[in-house]
Formats: structure tokens, sequence, C-alpha cells
């Protein structure tokens, strides 16, 4: 998925009344044509700015570097619309990330299955929860 593409996807679900949106098992290339995230999450923040997108599926695309990671969670915290998501497959590292980086409390659905999710005596979950 090349970043021009993304691009139009996310200008898409801002302008239209589109309330769901999967991104499952994506490579995502950057206007050099180089692998790159930093360019589609920026883009997924412009996306997550529209108050009718109320679902993500963000699923079998980890993030590797913890900058992107760090963008990710901050486009995910300006959402204000969103109230579910689901982050699956995305690896132990990348769900602590998220557990630790965004609020959750007016989600009303969290999915974070097949992630091999491990506390390591972490509360995130349990802070989660209560």
């Amino acid at each position: 998925l090349n970043e021009e593409v993304m691009r139009q996807v996310c200008y898409h679900v801002r302008h239209k009344n589109i309330r769901t949106v999967h991104f499952t098992n994506n490579e995502f290339i950057d206007m050099r044509g180089m692998r790159g995230m930093r360019g589609a999450i920026s883009e997924l923040g412009n996306a997550l700015k529209s108050p009718k997108l109320k679902c993500l599926t963000w699923s079998e695309n980890p993030i590797e570097s913890m900058e992107d990671m760090n963008l990710f969670t901050q486009v995910l915290s300006q959402s204000e619309a969103l109230d579910k998501l689901k982050f699956a497959r995305n690896g132990n590292a990348n769900t602590q990330a998220l557990l630790s980086g965004v609020d959750f409390s007016r989600y009303n659905v969290l999915d974070f299955g097949d992630n091999n999710l491990q506390t390591n005596g972490r509360t995130d979950i349990p802070d989660l929860i209560a």
C-alpha cells in the first residue's frame, strides 16, 4: 500500500460517511518506494479526525520503529470519535506501547487479541479494566 493510496483512502474516510476502516496485513511504502510507516500513520491521523469514524482495525501491521509507534499512539490519542479499536497480531511490544501511551477511557470496545501480550508485572491492563 503506497503512501498516495493511503492518502486517498484516508481522505475518503474523513470526508465520506465512513464509520469503520480496517488495515490488515499491509506493507506500507513511502513516496521514495521504501518500506516505511510514518507517512501511512500520518495519513491515518488525518482520517481519525473524522467525527463519523467510530471503529478502527489495525491488524498484522507491526510497527518496528519507536518513533513510528509514538506517532501511532499520538494519532490515536487525538481521535475524539473513535470508540472501538481492534489492534491484533502486532506483537507484545507494540501493544504495550499502545497501552501505556493512549487513554482508552472513552472506548467502548478494545480487542488486543493475538499479540502475545505479557504483563511482566505491569499494571496497564488492570488499570484499564478498573
